[in-house]
């Protein structure tokens, strides 16, 4: 917050290389600081988050990117490394920092990005034209409406899946800060799993995969939404804590 109020880094700081004392930077700063001790989120305050190596802008309409799901865009990168011209849905973008890593990541690949929101998605198109990467973005309700016409070689998707139960035991930063759209999915804590068991069937190409985020505790339950045909090779991901926290499928019509 100070390096945003003043513009000088940490280094200019320390060194003393720094021009006689603004009054403004002490007024943002001041304005900053008062926001954070309120419990809002330092990235909403700079507007900034950062993902995979890059700076994505964030507002209250989107999630803020959390380091778990990097392991989740890798685990889709070396998978679509594989690939000439890989396509690839993200459903649920929310700020694009998965669209856009993927297409950055993997060029000549074909990105397509939904979400419900369409404020979440004026963010995911300001991250992805900032960042030069190429995305077609669409709103739409996975819940509700058929996925983009065509057939993708991949499929990822970090939707809602906190429990309504686990509010209360919830950092409040999170809870009265980011949407809720994007963190609970209502009763039904696998209802986003089940309708992509359902997507997948149908627009993933014979061999093509699905990864999915997902709560540690309910892994094992919406992996079995996925146990049966047209489903195969299914594997259950570790992030660095230890957590069970994706899923990947790969679709076999055989």
């Amino acid at each position: 917050m100070m390096e945003a109020a003043t513009g000088l880094s940490r280094f200019q700081r320390i060194m003393g290389d720094i021009a006689p004392l603004q009054p403004r930077w002490k007024e943002e700063f001041n304005a900053f600081l008062t926001r954070r001790l309120r419990g809002e989120p330092t990235q909403y305050i700079l507007e900034i988050a950062a993902f995979y190596g890059r700076d994505f802008f964030v507002t209250p309409d989107v999630l803020i990117p959390r380091p778990e799901t990097e392991l989740l865009v890798e685990w889709v990168i070396e998978r679509a490394q594989t690939l000439s011209t890989p396509r690839i849905l993200d459903l649920g973008t929310g700020s694009g920092c998965i669209a856009a890593t993927l297409a950055l990541e993997l060029p000549g690949s074909m990105v397509t990005a939904t979400d419900i929101s369409p404020n979440a998605l004026a963010v995911a198109k300001k991250n992805a034209t900032s960042l030069g990467a190429s995305v077609s973005f669409l709103q739409s309700d996975m819940l509700l409406e058929a996925p983009p016409l065509g057939v993708y070689d991949l499929i990822v998707s970090n939707p809602p899946y906190i429990p309504e139960g686990e509010k209360s035991d919830m950092q409040r930063e999170v809870v009265d800060h980011e949407p809720h759209l994007a963190l609970f999915p209502g009763g039904d804590v696998l209802l986003f799993y089940r309708r992509l068991a359902e997507i997948g069937s149908k627009v993933l190409q014979n061999g093509g995969w699905m990864a999915m985020e997902m709560h540690s505790a309910y892994a094992g339950k919406a992996s079995e939404l996925f146990e049966n045909r047209p489903y195969a090779e299914l594997i259950v991901h570790r992030d660095l804590a230890g957590l069970d926290r994706f899923v990947t499928v790969r679709v076999d019509a055989s």
